[in-house]
């Protein structure tokens, strides 16, 4: 048996992913302002604002749709809107995926799945 393969550990991630995939997804096409931090060197961290739009939302993340493309575990902190518009809360959430998405033959666009970190 090899060292990643373990039966019980697989059963609990597909269980796990399975279950984010039954939470109900609600349409929300909104702009959601976030703030990045970069890191330049070990020393300098800069915070990196910008703005996406929301395509979908669930209790625990949202789809959302940037120009740029954030790594794979980086947390962001996004203004999730609520249903009394213009106030939004501020969130933390960890960047679980991403994928280019061709616009056109110039441009591209990036879909980021959040996961809301509580």
């Amino acid at each position: 048996m090899s060292e990643n393969t373990n039966p019980s550990s697989d059963q609990n991630r597909v269980a796990a992913e399975r279950n984010q995939r039954e939470c109900e997804r609600i349409d929300l096409v909104r702009r959601i302002p976030y703030t990045l931090t970069k890191s330049y060197d070990e020393d300098e961290f800069l915070d990196h604002h910008g703005t996406g739009i929301s395509v979908n939302i669930t209790s625990q993340g949202m789809l959302l749709m940037m120009e740029e493309v954030p790594k794979t575990e980086q947390v962001l902190n996004v203004r999730v809107p609520t249903p009394s518009d213009p106030v939004a809360i501020p969130t933390l959430a960890e960047v679980r995926w991403t994928k280019r998405v061709p616009v056109d033959d110039r441009k591209e666009v990036c879909l980021v799945g959040l996961k809301f970190i509580f």
